[in-house]
């Protein structure tokens, strides 16, 4: 009795245990960990398993990527759950059919998207429930089976698995659209261009990964690219242009996009060449209004041949919108307008966690603004770096160019440069004309070379609002015409202008007068808690920090600032901290009379509040505390290591950066993470 009792209870626990096996082994949720959209990619699910035959799958916060069931995916499942969390768009490649006991499909988020092909027969649905069985609370919903709780409507996606399908796509303007195959040998396009001004794409099209290879457009029209107008309401995701050849003598090129008005771009790509002749040239969009792009990237060499204005190396005409966690590798070059390893001119938009590390080259006889990440800035741009050489070469003139940016108006903050800059005039290592907004927690480490007036590390022309940022670059200006010119800034001339807790460490070397370690010329403004260590070399009006201070009716300050290094060349007004003083006001102001060999603070002029000291002294906290100098340890603004550093702004190192890893750590708060 007892070896029968034994027996059943082996039996009973056997039995239990492999319905508890099989119960866990039949719930799947998807985690989009891998390569592709593709439900038969088992990294695409928990525990790296596809879910088995009777599975309940589930899409939910975990990953709200796209996903495409395909026909490699063979099982039945019992059901599919999208909760209100999940935001990504699942469609059908093949049916998706439903097995066990109590089969069900429930919706509150994400689209779900049933397909046919493009004759609009050969449907791809959900099969094996009865109408009852597919409910929802929310979502949006494609295709004959919608559920009354879901938005959207009964008309399925469209698929598009050839090249004739592709180019039948601009005859449906506002239809969905779902690429199933790579397309390759695509060829010319002229013809099939996706949208007009006239009649704009407002559909949406998800590439799932898939690419479309060989693309080619020779346009003579405006709006040229795969999609030529973009409307209000398109959506376009997951596209991979690969090998575009896209040209066009009039405006608005690019080779997903020529201009996009008010759509929407999503984790898309393009590799090849771009070029015009006319405004608005990008690697992947040409002109873009109040959209947003993300998850995106070019590498297509962009080349404009005219007179237009507006090239970049993912947008060329960026007025208003949003882009974020996006790239450009490719070299531009361009004829003259506005130039950006990224964008041309960011009119008022935002960019953010972007890059552009391809160089940036024009020849022409006039330029306006050229610069590593942006031609011009009047937006908001943060988390972002160029790393590309940035060259003008002209014979007549040019205006702003920069490492960064040529021209801004707007807000920059914990960005950067590191690609050499090499013009004529108003250039700079970040930004050749900073004529309004803010530059905050910001760096450059590019060379800087010019033949004209108003070349800075940092800034050439300076009229606005810079902090916590420094540049570290050597500064060449080699004609005996130029002036202003300065280790982190060449001119500073607007009362309203303030630099603080900023510093430049690099050598400056000018053939003409205006030559600071720190400013070449500040006429106006404010600068404090702000240091410079490099050598200067000019012909007059040289000195370790700032070249000429004042002009006649403005009234610069200079305050708790210092320099070390040494000022050399020509004959006239060469001073350890100050060239040639006219007006202002210098407190708590010091230089080091041992490595700068000089004796005297101003060298043309006389002003209190600069005091000389010994590298000795420079390195004792004490000589920046009696009296009135009052500089701030305590906060602190200022730190110092006794007898072995200068003084060196809060948060840095003597180095003076902190890196731990790949984290580099500016101020007390990370701004990059690389």
């Amino acid at each position: 009795m007892k070896r029968k009792n034994l027996l059943i209870f082996i039996i009973i626990f056997i039995a239990v245990f492999s319905l508890a096996k099989t119960a866990s082994a039949a719930t799947a949720t998807w985690d989009g960990g891998g390569t592709s959209f593709l439900w038969s990619e088992a990294a695409n699910w928990a525990n790296d398993t596809i879910p088995e035959t009777g599975s309940d799958v589930t899409f939910n916060v975990t990953s709200t990527k796209d996903s495409l069931v395909d026909a490699a995916f063979i099982n039945n499942i019992q059901s599919l759950t999208l909760t209100s969390a999940y935001t990504g768009t699942i469609s059908l490649a093949a049916n998706l059919s439903f097995t066990g006991g109590t089969p069900s499909f429930s919706q509150a988020g994400g689209t779900f998207m049933e397909t046919y092909d493009t004759a609009g027969s050969n449907p791809f649905n959900l099969t094996g429930l009865t109408s009852g069985q597919i409910t929802a609370t929310g979502g949006t919903f494609y295709g004959p089976n919608k559920p009354a709780g879901a938005s959207g409507s009964t008309t399925p996606a469209t698929r598009i698995a050839t090249v004739a399908g592709l180019q039948g796509v601009k005859n449906s303007l506002a239809l969905k659209y779902v690429q199933t195959a790579n397309l390759t040998s695509v060829g010319a396009f002229v013809s099939y261009i996706i949208g007009t001004a006239s009649i704009p794409f407002t559909g949406s099209y998800n590439g799932y990964g898939y690419s479309i290879d060989g693309l080619t457009i020779s346009a003579t029209a405006v709006d040229a690219g795969l999609f030529g107008n973009v409307g209000t309401g398109a959506i376009i995701r997951n596209v991979g242009l690969t090998n575009v050849v896209i040209s066009s003598t009039a405006a608005k090129v690019g080779a997903l996009v020529g201009y996009n008005v008010a759509g929407t771009i999503t984790n898309c790509y393009s590799t090849g060449t771009v070029s015009g002749s006319a405004n608005a040239v990008g690697g992947l969009v040409g002109r873009m209004d109040n959209i947003s792009i993300s998850n995106s990237y070019s590498t297509a060499t962009v080349t404009e041949t005219g007179t237009g204005a507006n090239v970049g190396g993912l947008v060329g005409n960026f007025n208003s919108g949003t882009i974020t966690n996006s790239y450009a590798t490719g070299a531009v070059t361009s004829s003259g307008g506005v130039v950006g390893g990224f964008v041309g001119t960011n009119v008022s938009g935002t960019i953010s966690n972007s890059y552009a590390t391809g160089n940036v080259s024009v020849t022409a006889t006039a330029v306006n603004t050229v610069g590593g990440f942006a031609g011009s800035n009047g937006g908001t741009i943060s988390n972002s770096y160029a790393t590309g050489s940035v060259t003008v070469t002209t014979t007549g003139d040019n205006f702003s160019t920069g490492g960064f940016a040529g021209q801004s108006s707007g807000t920059i903050s914990s960005s950067y440069s590191t690609g050499n800059v090499s013009a004529k005039r108003d250039m700079g290592g970040f930004i050749g004309w900073q004529s309004g907004g803010s530059i905050t927690s910001s760096y450059t480490t590019g060379n800087v070379t010019g033949n004209g007036i108003e070349v800075g590390g940092f800034v050439g022309n300076n009229a606005a609002t810079i902090s916590n940022s420094y540049a570290t670059g050597t500064v060449t200006q080699s004609s005996a015409s130029g002036y202003s010119v300065g280790g982190f800034v060449g001119y500073n001339y607007n009362g309203v202008t303030i630099i603080s807790n900023s510093y430049a460490t690099g050598n400056v070397s000018s053939a003409s007068h205006g030559v600071g370690g720190f400013v070449g010329w500040t006429a106006a403004g404010t600068i404090t808690n702000s240091y410079s260590k490099g050598n200067v070399t000019g012909i007059g009006g040289v000195a370790g920090f700032v070249g000429e201070f004042g002009y006649d009716g403005l009234w610069p300050t200079i305050s708790y600032s210092y320099s070390t290094g040494i000022p050399s060349g020509g004959d006239y007004c060469n001073g350890g901290f100050m060239g040639i003083y006219v007006t202002g006001t210098n407190t708590a102001n010091f230089w080091d009379t041992t490595t700068s060999t000089k004796s005297t603070g101003t060298d043309c002029g006389s002003s209190t509040g600069i005091t000389g000291k010994t590298t000795s002294q420079m390195m004792t906290q004490s000589t920046f505390q009696p009296g009135s100098n009052n500089w701030d340890f305590s906060t602190p603004v200022w730190r110092i290591v006794p007898n072995i550093t200068y003084p060196y702004l809060s948060g840095q190192s003597s180095n003076p950066i902190i890196i731990f890893g790949k984290n580099i750590i500016f101020g007390f708060n990370m701004i990059f993470k690389l």
